[in-house]
């Protein structure tokens, strides 16, 4: 692993591992977003001013684009659709509120959207690439836009929208494949997501933003762990990169990838079973998302960021119980605040989720870590 890589190792993990499975108390207080009795919800993105986007689904109703209460007390609000009705999904939120995502139009077509939450105003139609939709993904707080949109023949291109809707929309490429997502977008015009090499394979790739008009974009292929395909899913505003890649075995395992596509990438390993994907890292290298356990069972995970698999399972972190089974963990912010999804009192399809550290804010506990982390990378 690079020095620029062990240098974001995370205070977060130590906080984990320090406490340990058998902490005497639980380090998270677990908040049920959305209610109970609703079929499915999921909570993916959380800002800083604590509010956090996902979607439910009401009853055998359509999926509606949803801003979580986040007390817990089920005063969510539906951030609607484009069309005025049918499906929607709320992907990312930025620290203005602005929400992202896609939903249906009214000729039942999936489109790129904004969503402005409790401002009152209806979603904005981002348009595409000259196909009949697309989906957004990532806003960053400068208010930049990444997904995807559909061409004119149907192709799925890595796409920047213009955040006005009037259509403007940029191409980010391919690796010479004719598919490609772009998933995040960082607060300093970073993007990363996947696209197809010319031999058709799928790769976690770090797109050129400063490429000349009417040239192609020189986009980097961040490679894999000796596998064939690979995924990046976020980007911190340090550029830190993590996703997920095949090893050489052709198993899926959580990745810290080197950012120059020289392949230096880090495996993170899982919690003892054979899979793994890492969904999300913080502005101090904080890594979480899911890992299969021995049994096998996915679980939402903290990653250790060195890659020497001392990964820990946010279920050990929590009351024992809560009723809750943690199974994947989507987003952070910088409170510590974690949001994912999961599996309540044994209902049988899963719930959104907020964890908040107990007691709030840990600053005090997350410094003293991260003094410890930089003592002993001074030692090495």
């Amino acid at each position: 692993m690079g020095s620029r890589m062990r240098d974001w190792v995370s205070s977060f993990a130590l906080v984990a591992l320090l406490a340990g499975p058998a902490a005497a108390a639980p380090l998270y207080e677990v908040i049920n977003l959305g209610p109970v009795s609703e079929l499915w919800t999921c909570a993916y993105s959380v800002n800083n001013r604590g509010q956090a986007v996902g979607w439910l689904r009401p009853g055998d109703l359509y999926f509606q684009a949803t801003l979580f209460d986040t007390t817990g007390g089920g005063n969510d609000i539906d951030l609607g659709t484009v069309g005025g009705w049918g499906d929607g999904m709320a992907l990312c939120v930025n620290d203005d509120g602005l929400a992202v995502g896609w939903s249906d139009n009214a000729d039942d077509e999936n489109r790129a959207t904004l969503y402005f939450g409790p401002q009152g105003l209806p979603p904005r139609d981002l348009g595409s690439l000259g196909g009949p939709g697309g989906g957004a993904a990532c806003i960053s707080n400068q208010g930049q836009i990444v997904g995807m949109g559909l061409t004119p023949d149907g192709a799925e291109i890595a796409c920047l929208f213009d955040p006005s809707g009037s259509g403007n929309n940029t191409m980010l490429g391919t690796l010479g494949g004719v598919e490609s997502t772009a998933r995040c977008i960082n607060n300093g015009g970073q993007v990363v997501g996947w696209a197809l090499n010319g031999v058709g394979l799928m790769r976690a790739t770090l797109f050129d933003m400063d490429h000349p008009p009417q040239q192609p974009p020189h986009n980097v292929d961040l490679g894999t762990l000796g596998g064939d395909e690979s995924f990046a899913a976020w980007v911190n505003d340090n550029g830190v990169i993590v996703g997920y890649a095949h090893t050489d075995a052709g198993i899926k395992h959580a990745a810290l990838f080197d950012p120059t596509g020289g392949g230096d990438n880090t495996d993170l390993g899982t919690l003892g079973g054979p899979y793994s994907g890492a969904c999300y890292i913080g502005s101090h290298g904080e890594i979480i998302g899911w890992a299969n356990t021995d049994r096998p069972s996915t679980h939402a995970t903290i990653f250790d960021a060195t890659g020497n698999g001392n990964n820990v399972d946010l279920n050990d972190l929590i009351d024992p119980d809560s009723g809750w089974l943690l199974k994947y963990a989507y987003s952070m912010n910088e409170k510590g605040w974690i949001v994912g999804q999961g599996i309540y009192a044994g209902h049988p399809l899963a719930h959104g989720y907020l964890l908040k550290p107990i007691p709030e804010p840990a600053t005090v506990s997350l410094l003293a870590l991260g003094t410890l982390a930089l003592l002993r990378r001074r030692r090495r």
